[in-house]
């Protein structure tokens, strides 16, 4: 008689292989940059290749209801024998999470794992696969489904800053879209809606304000002696936190695209036209949430994506260039024989 205790680890190992198995699913559909036919995608994820021909149609059809369910975006094109699969977008979006500052060290500690390991076996052999069947790919595979921890370039400073109750200036550009210096006692920081904000006291207006670290333009500048000042004893953190309501709603921007380059964003991006366009690229429009997140989601594709508007996207773009110059240094000029 089966042991009825092997029943929860059994169970566990089944719902482990599923979700191995849907990532695998998500991973082909992601790199590829046309759509699947039904018979490759069983061909091509393992566990529908092992199984028999009832068997793996009836998890294909389950698999696809998961990942509905989860929020992705799949599209069906054709019918019967012609039907194709492909991502809506290259994006999967899942609902924000909040995490702790000890657990957001133990992620940033996991994604560094996973950059070294995110492309299994399997899934070398699915994306061969593809390559061989003339189905063109992503050239950064899986860069979509790896696990990404964002914070704001001003942040370090900031908390320095803040430690040592030191005062900061920095350029700062409201919600109105005013660009002023800004002259503060560092309080408090803290994330609410996937953003860093900054209480303090504003020496030029006298009197406290928030401040969303992605709208500070450039590096904040500490001045003065440690020890500067002290925060008011009625000053609640936690309840100062709690008052900021993150901003709701999505922004447009206007990016152009060269030829074939970054695929992830013409799949998330709608083709518009633009004035400004340069020769050779294609204006796509694309929505989204946080300014420094869309930043580093662009910057690595460097000349072949431009934002065309709205302008203070392109400020931020050249600003983290600048950052990223003044950190490397200019390039070592070859010595002239």
């Amino acid at each position: 008689m089966p042991d009825p205790q092997h029943k929860p680890v059994q169970r566990a190992v089944k719902g482990r292989a599923n979700s191995l198995r849907l990532v695998h699913l998500l991973y082909v559909l992601q790199t590829a940059r046309q759509p699947l036919s039904k018979a490759q995608l069983l061909d091509l994820v393992t566990d529908y290749a092992d199984a028999g021909p009832a068997s793996r149609d009836r998890m294909f059809e389950r698999d696809k209801v998961v990942l509905r369910e989860l929020g992705v975006d799949l599209v069906v094109t054709g019918e019967g024998a012609d039907e194709r699969y492909l991502l809506a977008t290259g994006d999967v979006v899942l609902p924000e999470v909040e995490f702790s500052a000890p657990e957001r060290a133990m992620l940033a500690m996991a994604q560094r794992v996973w950059g070294e390991h995110s492309v299994g076996e399997q899934a070398r052999e699915a994306l061969s696969k593809l390559a061989a069947a003339g189905v063109e790919l992503d050239e950064e595979p899986g860069r979509a489904l790896q696990p990404s921890l964002t914070s704001d370039p001003s942040l370090h400073v900031l908390m320095q800053a803040n430690n040592a109750h030191q005062c900061v200036r920095f350029t700062y550009r409201a919600a109105n879209g005013a660009v002023r210096e800004r002259d503060v006692e560092p309080w408090v920081l803290g994330q609410r809606g996937g953003g860093w904000y900054l209480i303090g006291f504003d020496r030029t207006r006298q009197e406290s304000r928030k401040f969303k670290l992605a709208r500070i333009i450039g590096e904040p500048e500490p001045y003065g002696p440690a020890n500067a000042y002290q925060v008011p004893d009625d000053v609640d953190p936690a309840a100062m936190m709690d008052e900021i309501r993150p901003e709701q709603g999505q922004e447009h921007a206007v990016v152009a695209v060269r030829g074939e380059y970054a695929p992830a964003v013409r799949r998330r991006s709608t083709p518009t036209t633009h004035p400004d366009t340069p020769e050779g690229y294609l204006a796509h429009d694309l929505t989204y949430l946080r300014e420094q997140a869309l930043v580093q989601e662009l910057a690595p594709f460097g000349a072949d994506v431009l934002v065309l508007e709205p302008a203070h996207l392109r400020e931020a773009m050249g600003d983290h260039f600048r950052r990223v110059v003044a950190a490397h240094g200019p390039e070592p000029q070859e010595q002239q024989s």
